[in-house]
């Protein structure tokens, strides 16, 4: 592709060649290489792209400046020598290496993982881990909700059970073994239902 790259960049020179910077406008310019750029896939540097951008802000200026500066014989040296250096092995070369070495690191590693797993099926030492963090914290979040279910069930019965043993009670001072054991059985209970409502409160107002 060399030839057909070389006949295009050197159509697009000499539309432009000769021309004083009053005539000629950056952006034109930018347009007319981009469909050559894509044809080809060639990677230009950012700092490139930065600099016809630049070009693009400063055209104004240097059309008042200088309107008869002709850019291209200025820089047709500078762009003969980046398109040597761009067909340069040094400047291609490592990503070449660097890609041929990780395919070769994959098909030499390949056939002793591919019997490892192999050896693991037969021995049925090959599981399924899945592990979702979103789902486990729903999980232990329902989890809790009914354990906090539980809890407030029980303590209800246990609270309704003892509100209506109180009223047959001998309330007479001194209370009795039996009584003491249920007005403080019916003191905590309350307590750990207040506990309850607080946490769930404070825990975000759900069970």
């Amino acid at each position: 592709e060399r030839r057909p790259l070389q006949r295009d960049l050197r159509r697009l020179l000499m539309k432009y060649n000769g021309l004083p910077l009053s005539e000629v406008r950056v952006q034109e310019v930018l347009d007319d290489l981009r469909p050559i750029i894509y044809s080809y896939n060639l990677r230009l540097p950012n700092d490139l792209w930065l600099l016809a951008k630049t070009f693009v802000m400063m055209e104004g200026v240097g059309k008042k400046l200088a309107p008869d500066f002709d850019i291209f014989a200025v820089s047709q040296p500078y762009v003969k020598k980046f398109l040597r250096r761009m067909w340069l092995p040094t400047e291609w070369g490592p990503d070449v290496w660097r890609n041929l070495t990780g395919w070769n690191d994959l098909v030499t590693d390949l056939p002793r993982q591919t019997n490892r797993i192999l050896t693991q099926v037969e021995r049925g030492e090959v599981g399924l881990k899945l592990h979702i963090p979103e789902i486990d914290k729903t999980v232990h979040r329902l989890d809790d909700i009914a354990n906090r279910v539980i809890l407030s069930l029980l303590l209800a019965a246990f609270i309704m059970a003892l509100a209506l043993l109180i009223p047959t009670l001998n309330l007479t001072w001194p209370w009795g073994l039996l009584t003491w054991i249920i007005i403080s059985s019916f003191a905590v209970m309350c307590f750990l239902a207040l506990w309850l409502i607080i946490s769930i409160i404070r825990s975000g107002g759900g069970l």
